[in-house]
């Protein structure tokens, strides 16, 4: 019972506040016993008439407050005043008033009374459940004859109410799918981890069992936990691994994994192990991957996917191998003007343990220049070597230094790489030979080239 008495007196007392912050509130100034102060029009309640409703400009429900608990009222004259006249007039009508409500919500929403014009819309539908005055004014919607409120609309087409926002059935079907799907991989990507693990730590017959349970899998949904648990992994065997275990999977899913990862792939071996399945695969989604792959920014990646091409003997794709012949890309060199020591002198070195590696130029240290590519099945890769430092006029690099002897100055370049993957393709695929000259590579595709070529007919044998 003091529970309830103290939450009725901060009910009251919160009330009170909103009373007390509504500045242009005119109405009676009820001092209750307790020091507040509430503003409203009190009325006496007829089916309780030891305690008073409060009627505010705010709020739908009158607040209820024993007799006893108010010292004075202090009477002023509002709009409230006109209210509770109407309202009285309207509660004589009983039951079939409810055109009378409709009136006082309308002369409510005038006198920005919202919130009682809202109860005086609802009472009228109460009695009239077909006013549709009174629907239309409370935002309702004639849908098949029913009114209904825009939740309710929303519902009767089929909508779905998820995290705040209507979804389509479809909609909700993929996401309850996705749901389901990303809670199964979640179990794959446990089992995975066990049979990985037993492959690390087991002897060597429950080692082999491990691995031929992973290999035994054919389900699509586990390919992205394959893919975590054994591609992702730092051991190239497991790698290597994860390659035939998607290898064995159908599906464009399994496919489109196997292309990205041997993209990714820096090992050769493991990408021979990639190259191999993806040979295998009759999925339609793996060449276009790769053409895709051909405008990345990563020359490694650009070679990999021209290497993969040409081994998949992809015709087709000899239109998007000339572009990647030649792959440009902004670098910083050094320009050399004249001599002297106006310079700055710069140092970059390892800086310790977990440092990164780097080059010196004071001391007559050296600094770095790109040597030529190093060409492997599937990359290129690009190396530097150091030439000292006094090859350059002047002690250091001065950057913006003023005058006719600057040092050496940084400036930004297009670079292009030839990019010797794609030639080897387009050679592969062509049967000719234009080096890196993409204009005439151009030109004998506009003539000679046949993306479909069609076998020569065989002369039967006499």
């Amino acid at each position: 019972m003091l529970l309830v008495r103290a939450l009725r007196s901060q009910l009251l007392l919160g009330l009170c506040a909103i009373c007390l912050l509504a500045p242009n509130c005119l109405a009676d100034r009820i001092h209750v016993k307790n020091g507040s102060i509430i503003k409203g029009k009190a009325i006496v309640d007829d089916l309780h008439p030891d305690q008073y409703l409060i009627i505010g400009e705010q709020g739908k429900t009158p607040m209820v407050l024993k007799k006893d608990r108010v010292q004075t009222i202090e009477p002023e004259k509002g709009v409230l005043d006109d209210y509770v006249i109407k309202r009285k007039a309207v509660e004589k009508s009983g039951t079939k008033g409810a055109e009378d409500d409709y009136q006082l919500g309308v002369w409510c929403l005038g006198h920005k009374l919202n919130d009682l014009a809202t109860v005086h819309f609802e009472s009228a539908i109460k009695k009239n459940p077909n006013h549709s005055e009174a629907h239309q004014r409370l935002g309702h919607f004639n849908h098949e004859g029913r009114w209904l409120t825009a939740s309710e609309l929303k519902t009767a087409q089929g909508y779905f109410l998820v995290k705040g926002k209507w979804i389509t059935a479809e909609e909700k079907e993929q996401r309850d799918a996705e749901a389901s799907a990303t809670a199964e991989q979640k179990t794959w990507a446990r089992r995975l981890t066990s049979l990985k693990n037993a492959m690390v730590n087991g002897p060597e017959n429950k080692s082999k069992l491990a691995e031929a349970e992973v290999m035994a899998i054919h389900e699509p949904i586990a390919v992205n936990p394959i893919v975590r648990v054994f591609g992702l992994d730092e051991n190239p065997q497991f790698r290597s691994l994860a390659s035939r275990a998607l290898g064995g999977i159908p599906g464009p899913e399994a496919s489109a994994a196997l292309v990205t990862r041997l993209l990714n792939e820096p090992v050769g071996e493991v990408r021979e192990s990639y190259m191999t399945q993806i040979s295998r695969s009759k999925e339609q989604n793996i060449v276009p991957k790769l053409v895709q792959a051909l405008k990345s920014e990563s020359l490694p990646i650009i070679n990999r996917a021209a290497w993969a091409l040409g081994n998949l003997n992809a015709v087709a794709a000899v239109p998007r191998l000339i572009p990647a012949l030649v792959s440009s890309e902004l670098q910083t060199v050094w320009d050399q003007n004249g001599s002297g020591g106006n310079g700055i002198n710069a140092g970059f070195s390892s800086g310790g343990p977990g440092g990164y590696g780097g080059f010196g130029m004071s001391g007559g240290q050296s600094i770095p220049i790109l040597t030529g590519p190093a060409v492997g099945p599937g990359v290129v890769a690009f190396g530097a070597t150091s030439v000292p430092a006094s090859a350059f006029s002047g002690a250091g690099l001065n950057i913006g230094g003023a005058g006719p002897n600057r040092g050496a100055t940084p400036r930004m370049v297009a670079v292009n790489h030839q990019n010797t993957e794609v030639l080897a393709a387009l050679v592969k695929l062509t049967g000719r030979d234009f080096g890196y000259d993409v204009a005439s590579w151009q030109s004998w595709m506009q003539v000679a080239f046949k993306p479909n070529p069609i076998p020569a007919k065989r002369v039967p044998q006499p």
